[in-house]
């Protein structure tokens, strides 16, 4: 993403990190390749797997999207078979692998930002569970930090699971990339391997992140891989490589063939022809028909970004969340076209905080001078700007307010996170500063949200509670915070909502964090029904991959633990055995930052 001078807000602020999370879910997955380009497996007669024959198909039914994952953690569909269907998993595939990769990562596993203890994150046995694991996983995910966590596990670069082959581990974590909305980390992720030797599954992923970061000439070095993997789109990527090297003419044949053989809907054509007709010479023009199309993938996307263009507004409403995300980054938007999507994008995660400021930033500089002052840019602004704290505060609360749902509104306390650190701990500003600690906390401030450590103690109680609890998860020492059994009864009895889910996730993440003694949790969850001393099958995969040490594979079992539409949808038990399984594999800061979220979204 384009970085900017944002000194319009801001002087003297450093930039945070700006990998790129998006738009809301359709009830159901659905392919995202063109008709044609992926045939559709027969009904099952067995519980389905995933199919080693196939290069990453895309998920159907068989995954847990389209229902709550976890509505009932007894029975937790998205583990369920998973020693079956890996066991399954093994029969040869068909294709000749090029020469066999040691490893594959953007930044290494001991890597201090980043890193994870050990040298085997990923785990030594049992590899292809994770590769049905990925498969599985219905995203986004109800928690920011989760996704960021499970990116930089993605994205680290570590020895592969025992019995999965990197060339095929490339392409799943890149693959899972793709659909978490990160198309820029999928395209890192793939930038250190010589597409020369690229397998066919592995080609057909590249083909993916191409048309994802609508950058169609990325899938031009593994054009000659696709007549395995993608026979249907071939012929149309070696059109679009011929009319970017100026050979209009082959291309204009290949598309001519392609719309006799009637492999594909007349409107991905068309957009072929457009990438064709917007090189130099060409003399064509060609206009797209959007409405008898009834849905967005990622070619029509792709190769619309490619063109400068965006497609309809309802097709990208009705659009996978990943999509929004990929055009949050799209070179040749402008941005006021990227800028709602950039929103829903930092919510989840895709974006940082500091991401979404530059991008206002921008915006506000294109904006004729009369419209200023009433766009969202402008409110941004004077959250930096505004001439008292005070001020300051309340248009904070005012950008707060934009938009609705879970995203919109983490989007809105990521990009003023850093206004909110730069408000003066005191009690004149204690009504505000629960919103204010969990903003700083979006964008990781521990210590300027722990400066606010004796203001919340010298509160009323019931009046703190919000911010305490924030605080209590957040950092890492509590001492002169007054947690005690005492107090933490205190908060429970005061909270009065059906169930006490507020409650029962503050006290089931401090006994994941050992920050409260087991006997005290186990009283409190006995008094008031929260059921957190069981077990299920996903807490027993995430207690033996944290005493195994395989800090990778935790928090791709958290990810899967975290599979809801917002954090209300998260069983209290599963919180607890996420943060503590985080912390066994030291993986400390992320269990709190996973834990101060949840409970400041509640």
């Amino acid at each position: 993403m384009a970085m900017c001078n944002s000194g319009w807000l801001f002087a003297g602020a450093g930039s945070l990190l700006a990998l790129s999370a998006a738009v809301a879910a359709p009830e159901t997955p659905e392919s995202l390749l063109p008709p044609g380009f992926e045939t559709p497996p027969p009904a099952p007669t067995s519980p389905p797997r995933p199919a080693p024959s196939r290069p990453v198909p895309e998920p159907r039914d068989r995954s847990v999207a389209g229902s709550d994952p976890i509505a009932d953690p007894i029975e937790e569909p998205s583990v369920q078979a998973l020693e079956g269907e890996a066991r399954a998993d093994t029969a040869p595939t068909t294709e000749e692998a090029p020469d066999a990769l040691e490893t594959a990562g953007v930044f290494a596993a001991s890597n201090a930002a980043f890193g994870f203890a050990g040298e085997a994150p990923w785990g030594t046995v049992e590899g292809l569970s994770h590769k049905t694991l990925m498969r599985r996983l219905d995203v986004p995910l109800a928690s920011r930090w989760g996704h960021i966590a499970l990116r930089n596990a993605l994205l680290a670069e570590a020895p592969a699971p025992r019995e999965v082959e990197m060339q095929d581990w490339l392409a799943e974590r890149a693959w899972l990339l793709l659909r978490m909305g990160e198309a820029d980390a999928a395209r890192l992720l793939l930038a250190g391997t010589d597409p020369d030797r690229f397998s066919a599954k592995l080609a057909q992923v590249a083909l993916q992140v191409a048309l994802a970061t609508a950058d169609p000439a990325a899938a031009c070095p593994v054009a000659p891989r696709l007549d395995d993997a993608e026979p249907d789109a071939e012929p149309l990527v070696r059109a679009m490589c011929a009319a970017l090297s100026a050979q209009p003419e082959i291309a204009s044949d290949a598309i001519a063939r392609a719309r006799r053989g009637g492999e594909a809907d007349a409107i991905d054509l068309a957009l072929v022809d457009k990438l064709v007709g917007a090189g130099a010479g060409t003399g064509r023009a060609v206009t797209l028909e959007w409405d008898s199309v009834d849905r967005l993938n990622s070619w029509r996307f792709g190769l619309a970004g490619a063109t400068g263009l965006l497609p309809p507004d309802r097709l990208m409403q009705g659009a996978r969340p990943r999509v929004a995300a990929w055009a949050a980054r799209a070179p040749l938007l402008t941005s006021s076209q990227r800028l709602p999507f950039a929103r829903t994008a930092t919510g989840l995660g895709v974006f940082s905080g500091q991401a979404l400021v530059d991008l206002y930033a921008v915006d506000y500089d294109y904006l004729p001078p009369e419209e200023r002052g009433a766009s969202e840019a402008f409110q941004l602004r004077r959250t930096f700007v505004a001439r008292s704290e005070a001020d300051r505060i309340a248009a904070m609360r005012d950008f707060w307010s934009i938009g609705e749902g879970p995203h919109e509104r983490l989007a809105s306390r990521a990009a003023t996170a850093l206004a909110a650190a730069q408000i003066t701990p005191s009690d004149r500003h204690a009504d505000a500063a629960s919103d204010l600690i969990a903003a700083m906390l979006t964008s990781g401030f521990v210590e300027q949200a722990a400066a606010w450590g004796p203001t919340i103690v010298a509160m009323d109680e019931a009046e703190a509670d919000s911010a305490w609890a924030q605080l209590v998860l957040a950092l890492p020492q509590v001492d002169g915070l007054g947690l005690g059994a005492d107090r933490l009864r205190d908060f429970v009895a005061r909270d009065e909502a059906d169930g006490k889910p507020r409650s029962a996730m503050l006290v089931a993440m401090l006994a994941g964090l050992g920050r409260i003694d087991p006997a005290l949790a186990s009283r409190i969850s006995d008094d008031e029904k929260f059921g957190l001393d069981g077990e299920t099958r996903l807490t027993r995969m995430l207690d033996a991959a944290a005493a195994r040490g395989e800090g990778a594979t935790v928090i791709l079992l958290a990810a899967t633990a975290l599979q809801a539409a917002d954090i209300d949808g998260i069983p209290p038990l599963y919180l607890r055995h996420i943060v503590a399984a985080l912390v066994a594999v030291e993986q400390d800061f992320l269990a709190r930052m996973i834990a101060a979220e949840a409970i400041a979204r509640l």
